[in-house]
């Protein structure tokens, strides 16, 4: 079975069987005061599990805790003979996450395209500085679950976060399945368009997201550091090239 994390709140992250697209547990990062350096703070991990009960994680220093989590809740899911399996979606969708990210990225496209349009033409209306943040808060969730990968419980493994179109193909990082599953999703809504001119398009996001990610902002200012970013960047692009019209 492959587990990994998504974020539920700003800091519960929920412990997803992927085969069975069903919660398997949770974790809740901490960072407490190491009671022998009171100056030093240690980080370390609250595992709740989906049968009930939880356990607070010893600081590790040989992998990162959070992964540790993720590592330890698919080991109480198999200890306990998959109860998350009990649950599990009638439907299950192991690629739920990586279509939803394409999803995500195409929605993005467009309204740096439309922010674009709208600076040439007197500024920026509210509506889609809202939907900017709407949408830019939802890939910033999945970047964060995706920093820890995904674990492997029959192999003991840990391998990135998201599965390749093809099962064959090794799994991806965040840039590289932002651009499969965006270019996909493009070019389902925009079959006239070029495939170079669709990962033109989808490196606008990245751009964005890389200059909002690098500070590491936190949760809750998402919103207002997007369309600042958002802003300057249609600047740039009306300033450049501009943005091609569908």
């Amino acid at each position: 079975m492959r587990y990994r994390l998504e974020l539920d709140g700003r800091r519960l992250l929920a412990v997803q069987n992927v085969e069975a697209d069903a919660r398997a547990g949770s974790v809740l990062p901490r960072v407490d005061r190491d009671p022998n350096d009171p100056d030093r703070e240690v980080t370390r991990c609250q595992v709740y599990c989906i049968k009930g009960g939880s356990l607070v994680l010893p600081e590790v220093t040989h992998i990162n805790p959070v992964k540790f989590a993720l590592e330890t809740a698919a080991g109480l899911d198999v200890q306990y003979e998959f109860p998350s399996l009990r649950k599990r979606n009638k439907k299950p969708d192991d690629h739920r996450v990586e279509f939803e990210l394409g999803k995500l990225v195409a929605d993005a496209v467009r309204i740096i395209a439309r922010a674009t349009i709208e600076h040439q033409n007197g500024g920026m209306k509210a509506e889609t500085k809202a939907e900017c943040g709407e949408v830019f808060v939802e890939l910033y969730k999945i970047w964060y679950a995706s920093r820890f990968g995904s674990y492997d419980s029959e192999r003991w493994l840990h391998e990135p976060y998201f599965a390749a179109m093809c099962t064959r193909e090794p799994r991806m990082d965040f840039a590289a399945a932002a651009q499969c599953y965006g270019v996909w999703e493009l070019n389902f809504r925009y079959p006239h368009a070029g495939e170079a001119q669709l990962k033109i398009a989808v490196s606008w996001v990245l751009d964005v997201l890389r200059e909002m990610l690098i500070p590491f902002v936190p949760l809750e200012r998402i919103t207002k550091v997007l369309t600042q970013e958002l802003i300057t960047y249609a600047k740039e692009q009306a300033a450049g090239k501009g943005v091609t019209k569908h």
